[in-house]
């Protein structure tokens, strides 16, 4: 009994250490020293047989121990818990059979090893034994053959007593590998469209909790599906009423045969059909209308599957052809009218318009085809009626209808074109009047006069304003339709015409079109004839010896001629001693003068220059040797006679005053002379406008103003706003020599001026036109009753034509550069005034200053003054190059738009008779406050009220603390509309400069003190102070400069000339001696040149 549990202890022991290794439990050792001094107890572990201690299952357990300072003895195994196990122990190794349990049990068993020193190690395990797993079972519900394209499903039953399903898994093991879906073990697919049976296999797995697993198969057999049959019908879509109609069937079955065919009538009146064996036919029946009868054919094969088909075939009544109404179209004449067909077709019908190929120049355009809406437009300038066939088809019948179109004319007939046309270039006498109208006229309403006298007829020639006509004769009418005399659109008339005759045409409403519509009655056309030869129309006044007259001569013969052809006599004057011969005759140079054109014999003066210059001018030609000094001259009383070149016969001539000069031909002046001129400047003695040249006095008059190389169309002596320009130029509808002024601006009881600004072709911004600074100008002008007219040409405006907005008035351009240009002749290069008669129109001489924008003044071309400008005269020039201007940002902007503006205003206020003191030459007034004033010329006007005294202190005390302390207000670098320009109005009291009152300021109403000693005191009364630093002590004036303006140049002897100085001579006197004399002398003013300080601030604001 003591060995049985022995061994039971042994055996439980060991299964104990077999299950702890296993991870089946827990172990824990005990290691005891006998007391033998120095023993190591030893070590013990366990290997089991079997990872897993199923009920009734037999393993092994075995115990490895070791000694490491001997050997083990012995080995003692006991069970200390659980169910009663049946073991045998071997040594180390324990053989244990576990017993059943009904449930997972939990056992221990224990080792103890004893080493040959009596030391033991003991090691305790406990465990579990797991009760004896049955497999799960399973098995398969579902169809075994479906049809192809059904749904198939598949279900797994499992089941497991003693656990649960952890898995079902399907596979397919047989046929055609298809997809299918498998949740929760049931398989589902769609059975493939086969063309045979098959059979498709499936194999299910069912896996339990303790791993235990089970299998099984099933089939499924795929039938394939039939296939319905087919048919299809054929016959015709239409068939006529009473036409027999056929339609045939064509069946099949893919997968069978076909078993039936059945017919039935679906649609459309009923009829009787026969039917063989895959056909039927029937007679069509009587319609009114198109008819749709429908057939239905059904066809069944051997598995009683059925398909159908239809057909309809439309039952067709006779045609009706369409109905067309004739149209008529009523059209303006070469205009286009819209018109509408009416056409009706009763079938229904789609109708189709057709047009004749030819429409014999006529074109039709559809404008809207659905609604049969068209447009017809004549042949050009046709007059006749025309009817067309018109075609209208449904597409079976047709229909021919009418087009019937008519011409009309409402519109008043026009003159498109008429020749002669145009009072500039004079026609031969002979020359025909060339009518074209814009209508085909009625031949019968064409009438004239068949003599001279009172005008009649429809169409009218006069030279006297109507109150009388010349008699004409119709030489030919063209242009109708069919070349009939009935019509006509272009006549050609033809007058016994004077010479040098202005004639007027007109058409009056008697002049009617082939439509009976009466013309636009009116003047359609002006024209002079030409004269025999060439004309004189002008002579200019003369007041000193070296003025430099000119005789304008008129080109009316209707064509170009040479002036080397012809010769000059006049009286002469030698320049070198002012001494006068009574005559002289001058040749003219190779220079051809076209028709209609005038152009001055002026007398030779200026330089080389300026007679290079004068080639290059079509309106002048400078008569004279240059190898003498022998020029044209007259005074009051004088002559003028055009010669031949040999000088032999008298082409025309005039005298005036009591001039006792014979012409060569005699029979070219008869009767008492002409008036006699004046001693002025800017007058002249004029042909009349048209008038006929009778070789007398009555053929002249004598005007103030003076029309160089351009018509006399003056017809007033008034100037009532004082401007220069005759009031009768400044009206619409009238010229100046030509000149278009009212278009450009000109207005009576205006005040205005015009300037030609002509410029050097550069990229220095100085002497470039700037818009803002040309605007400045003009507004201050305005503010004061002037009106400034610039003309730049094309600078700001490149389209056609003038634009006055755009200061293009189609005079200004660029001019070739030169680095120095002079005021003064023989300077070694071309002046201001070679330039202006080579680039200015000579007609505007009396109306327009000429400004030119050039480099320099200095012969060097290095930075020279401002400007230079005539007195009391119309020619000026900015010279601002290479000062540094520029527009490449705002401040410098700004400074190029102010100095240039202020200096245009500068220079023009000389040309209009102002002084750099007002009315003297008197500069650096602090109380002038004027852009005349060098003191405020560049640097603009002081702000009275505002440290008015800042350009005073600029200019005197630069950079001093005691004054200058602030930049200058409203200065040259601010913006335009800030800085001020102005001519003085006067309003400032005199300073003494003998006692100067500081409190006072500039002595102007509102005005500040002044600190002009700069010892920042103000108030201070200051003795024989040199105030504008001139080196005396005298009584600074203001004067208002407004009032001093004169606007008339052409009566001023600088305004006059070409820059030519003027001189007297006490010799001319005795000879003429109701001369005038004169004591002034005209004079220019060339500006000082900028300081140092001003070249150097335009340079720092350029390079900040």
């Amino acid at each position: 009994m003591v060995l049985n549990n022995v061994y039971k202890w042994l055996g439980l022991l060991f299964l104990s250490l077999l299950i702890a290794g296993c991870g089946g439990g827990g172990s824990d050792s005990d290691a005891t020293d006998s007391g033998s001094t120095g023993n190591t107890a030893p070590t013990v572990s366990v290997d089991v047989s079997s990872s897993v201690i199923v009920a009734n299952q037999t393993f092994t357990i075995m115990a490895q121990a070791s000694d490491s300072d001997g050997q083990v003895s012995s080995y003692q195994w006991q069970q200390l818990s659980g169910p009663e196990f049946t073991f045998t122990a071997n040594g180390n190794i324990l053989t244990v059979t576990a017993p059943s349990v009904e449930s997972d049990t939990d056992f221990s068993f224990s080792v103890l090893v004893t080493d040959n020193d009596g030391a033991t190690t003991e090691q305790v395990f406990s465990g579990t034994i797991t009760v004896q797993n049955t497999p799960p079972t399973v098995n398969i519900t579902g169809p075994s053959s479906a049809l192809a394209n059904t749904q198939v499903s598949l279900i797994a039953n499992a089941q497991d007593i003693d656990g649960t399903i952890s898995a079902i898994v399907w596979v397919q093991s047989a046929g055609s590998s298809i997809e299918f879906s498998q949740i929760e073990g049931e398989l589902s697919f769609t059975a493939p469209n086969v063309s045979e049976n098959e059979t498709l296999g499936f194999s299910v797995t069912v896996t339990d909790n303790a791993g235990g697993t089970v299998q099984s198969s099933a089939t499924v057999l795929i039938t394939q599906l039939n296939s319905a049959p087919s048919v299809t019908l054929a016959g015709p879509d239409e068939a006529m009423q009473n036409e027999s109609v056929t339609i045939t069937a064509t069946a099949q079955d893919s997968d069978g045969t076909i078993s039936e065919l059945s017919w039935q009538q679906t649609n459309g009146p009923v009829v009787e059909f026969t039917q063989t064996d895959s056909s039927i036919t029937f007679n069509a029946p009587t319609v009114a209308q198109n008819t749709n009868i429908t057939f239905l054919a059904t066809v069944r094969d051997n598995d009683d599957a059925t398909n159908s088909a239809q057909k309809t075939v439309i039952v067709v009544p006779p045609n009706n052809p369409p109905v067309a109404d004739d149209v008529t179209v009523e059209v303006q004449y070469n205009l286009s009218a819209e018109f509408n067909l009416t056409v009706n077709d009763a079938d229904g019908d789609t109708v189709q318009i057709t047009f004749p190929d030819d429409l014999e120049g006529a074109q039709v355009s559809v404008i809207d085809a659905q609604a049969l809406r068209f447009s017809y437009t004549p042949p050009v300038n046709s007059i006749s009626a025309k009817s067309y066939t018109l075609t209208a088809s449904d597409g079976e019948d047709s229909t021919n209808f009418l087009l019937n179109t008519t011409i009309i004319d409402t519109s008043a007939a026009t003159v498109t074109e008429i020749t002669p046309n145009g009072a500039d270039e004079p026609v031969l006498v002979d020359t025909p009047i060339s009518i074209t109208f814009s209508d085909v006229m009625l031949s019968s309403s064409l009438t004239v006069n068949s003599s001279a006298g009172s005008c009649e007829g429809s169409v009218q020639v006069s030279s006297d304003d109507f109150a009388s006509c010349v008699a004409l004769i119709v030489e030919s009418v063209s242009g109708a339709p069919d070349e009939t005399s009935d019509y006509f659109k272009n006549v050609n008339l033809s007058a016994d015409f004077s010479e040098n005759t202005l004639y007027k045409v007109r058409v009056n409403d008697q002049l009617v079109n082939f439509s009976g519509t009466a013309a636009t009655a009116g003047q359609v056309s002006e024209f002079t004839t030409s004269t025999q030869d060439l004309k004189i129309t002008e002579l200019i006044s003369v007041q000193f010896t070296n003025d430099t007259p000119w005789v304008e001569i008129y080109n009316g013969t209707g064509e170009a001629v040479n002036l080397q052809n012809y010769s000059l006599k006049t009286r002469a004057i030698n320049m070198l001693d002012s001494s006068v011969s009574a005559e002289q005759v001058f040749t003219l140079p190779n220079k051809v003068l076209e028709n209609g054109s005038y152009i001055l014999l002026q007398s030779r003066f200026g330089d080389e220059f300026l007679a290079s210059a004068a080639l290059n001018n079509p309106k002048i030609v400078l008569v004279g040797n240059q190898s003498d000094a022998l020029r044209p001259y007259w005074y009051i009383n004088g002559f003028a006679e055009l010669l031949n070149s040999a000088a032999t016969q008298t082409i025309d001539f005039v005298k005036f005053g009591n001039s006792t000069q014979q012409p060569v031909s005699a029979t070219q002046w008869q009767g008492d002379n002409a008036p006699q001129m004046q001693a002025e400047q800017g007058s002249s003695l004029k042909r009349a406008l048209n008038a006929t040249d009778t070789n007398q006095a009555s053929d002249w008059v004598y005007s103030v103003f003076n029309t160089p190389a351009g018509q006399n169309d003056i017809s007033c002596d008034t100037d009532t706003d004082l401007d220069g320009i005759p009031d009768c130029s400044e009206q619409e509808g009238t010229t100046f020599g030509g000149l278009p002024l009212y278009e450009w601006g000109a207005r009576e009881n205006q005040k205005d001026i015009f300037i030609e600004i002509d410029y050097m072709d550069s990229t220095d911004i100085g002497i470039t036109p700037q818009r803002t600074a040309l605007e400045k100008v003009v507004n201050v002008f305005a503010s004061n009753g002037y009106t400034v007219h610039f003309d730049v040409g094309d600078l700001f405006d490149q389209s056609t034509g003038i634009s006055t907005a755009n200061f293009d008035l189609g005079g200004g351009t660029t001019v070739p550069f030169n680095s120095y240009t002079p005021f003064e002749y023989d300077q070694g290069t071309a002046n201001l005034f070679a330039y202006k008669m080579e680039y200015a129109d000579t007609t505007r001489r009396p109306i327009f200053h000429y400004l030119l924008m050039a480099n320099s003044g200095n012969e060097d071309g290095s930075i020279s003054g401002s400007g230079i400008a005539e007195i009391n005269g119309n020619d000026l020039m900015l010279t601002m190059g290479g000062w540094g201007l520029s527009v490449d940002d705002q401040t410098s902007q700004n400074v190029t738009n102010n100095y240039q503006a202020s200096t245009i205003f500068h220079e023009l206020g000389h040309n209009l008779g102002l002084y750099h003191g007002g009315d003297e030459e008197v500069n650096f007034k602090p109380n002038h406050l004027s852009s005349m004033n060098y003191l405020y010329q560049l640097t603009g006007l002081a702000s009275i009220g505002n440290n008015e005294g800042d350009r005073y202190y600029d200019r005197f005390y630069t950079n001093n603390i005691n004054c200058d302390l602030v930049p200058n207000t409203n200065n040259q670098t601010g913006s335009t509309d800030d800085f001020i320009i102005d001519y003085s109005n006067g309003s400032a009291a005199n300073i003494n400069e003998s006692a100067i009152d500081e409190s006072a300021g500039l002595n102007r109403p509102g005005s500040e003190a002044v600190d002009y000693n700069c010892n920042a005191i103000l108030g201070d009364t200051l003795t024989n102070f040199d105030a504008n630093q001139d080196s005396q002590i005298t009584v600074l004036t203001d004067t208002d400069e407004w009032s001093m303006i004169n606007l008339q140049f052409y009566s001023q002897t600088a305004g006059n000339r070409f820059g030519v100085a003027n001189t007297m001579s006490h010799k001319l006197y005795q000879q003429q001696r109701v001369q005038a004399v004169s004591t002034s002398l005209p004079s220019y003013i060339k500006e000082a040149a900028p300081s140092e300080a001003i070249i150097n601030q335009i340079k720092a604001i350029k390079e900040r």
